[in-house]
């Protein structure tokens, strides 16, 4: 948290906030950073892979597929 309050665009901070958030099943937290953090690297495909997995700890199947499949969007073979 103190890097993201250093700087607001702190990617590294937001993915370990939305990891650590999913990981303790705070889901609002954890969707908060996944979309701060996809906003700032869109064509990161971890981050969708984890965003769809933090989904399918919730239960939430639907949008777990949802993205999982924006990997397979129009920019597939820029994810890195």
């Amino acid at each position: 948290q103190a890097a993201i309050r250093q700087e607001s665009d702190h990617s590294g901070g937001h993915e370990g906030l939305a990891l650590a958030y999913s990981m303790t099943s705070d889901w609002a937290g954890a969707e908060k950073h996944f979309a701060k953090l996809i906003q700032l690297q869109p064509m990161q495909a971890r981050h969708y892979i984890n965003l769809g997995t933090m989904y399918n700890r919730k239960g939430d199947y639907g949008k777990a597929v949802d993205a999982l499949r924006r990997i397979r969007g129009d920019h597939a073979d820029d994810l890195r």
